[in-house]
């Protein structure tokens, strides 16, 4: 994983960027891989770090687990701008306040579709649906069990990844009307992200190239808003796998940074692990995290 072209991040006034877990678990490697390239990259270009918890979803969010990300980034010795953590809970208003804006403009409507009627109508697995946009024509108002979706017209969004490179995402309206609010009443990830990216200004996005395909679809809600995208730079990175080559996430039991803590396991040594994973090599020594972001950026990638 050699360092990426930081070309067009300078060219950039007021840097700002963000690492941002969601607290349904507790930290994992990967996780640690994600805020060491969001740490390492915002320190290379003198941006201001920010970390925000996106708990949209409050179903599954806890708040012993945001306890838990806090210690564990304490621990291994990320340190953000400690007095704007950013909670997404604090923040409802927000969404309500723009969706309400869209919702005038008519880029919006409510949807009573569950992912059963849905895959019954168009007769294809819930696993792999693509909504039909039965409701779009419907005109229902607000109501229990009815969630939001908005309107996904023609749009082609294209950047220049610092991981990936080239990337183009095009949306010819058939492409499934996404959900921003759940029937259960959640800002969904797809809105919440991209309206706190607007609002909070964060113009250098660095997160894991499983949420590649999430962007342009971010762009699109954003340039709805602003009238325009909003120039930020993209960096999706590639993810620790398991054996399994399945990506490590909290469904698949991955090992927890705290678990590492309690068996007497030292940051140096997870730091150590994170620069095999990002190409450095295997290490006799343990390597503290200033070491580490001193030696990516060294080129020894």
């Amino acid at each position: 994983m050699r360092p990426p072209d930081l070309t067009q991040v300078t060219s950039i006034k007021n840097i700002k960027t963000r690492f941002a877990p969601s607290p349904t678990g507790r930290l994992h490697l990967g996780h640690v891989l994600s805020a060491f390239l969001v740490y390492a990259i915002g320190k290379k270009v003198s941006a201001q770090l920010f970390l925000r918890i996106e708990d949209h979803d409050q179903g599954r969010s806890r708040q012993s687990h945001i306890d838990g990300i806090l210690e564990d980034l304490t621990w291994l010795g990320f340190h953000f701008e400690s007095s704007h953590i950013y909670l997404q809970s604090d923040h409802f208003d927000r969404y309500e306040s723009y969706f309400q804006k869209l919702h005038e403009l008519g880029y919006t409507y409510y949807c009573d579709c569950s992912r059963k009627t849905i895959s019954r109508r168009i007769g294809t697995d819930k696993s792999q649906l693509t909504y039909d946009g039965y409701c779009r024509n419907r005109n229902l108002g607000p109501g229990e069990g009815r969630g939001v979706r908005i309107r996904q017209e023609s749009y082609t969004f294209s950047w220049k990844d610092l991981f990936l490179g080239p990337q183009v995402q095009t949306f010819d309206g058939l492409t499934g009307d996404p959900l921003i609010r759940e029937r259960q009443g959640n800002w969904t990830y797809q809105f919440a992200v991209a309206i706190d990216d607007l609002v909070e200004s964060m113009n250098l996005i660095i997160r894991g190239e499983d949420i590649t395909h999430a962007t342009g679809g971010q762009s699109y809600i954003k340039s709805l808003i602003h009238g325009k995208d909003c120039g930020a730079v993209y960096g999706h990175h590639p993810l620790i796998v398991g054996p399994d080559h399945l990506k490590l996430s909290k469904r698949l039991r991955s090992t927890t940074i705290s678990s590492l803590r309690e068996q007497g396991i030292e940051p140096e040594e997870v730091f150590r692990q994170i620069a095999k994973e990002i190409g450095i090599g295997e290490r006799k020594n343990p390597i503290g995290l200033s070491e580490l972001i001193e030696e990516y950026w060294n080129g020894r990638t």
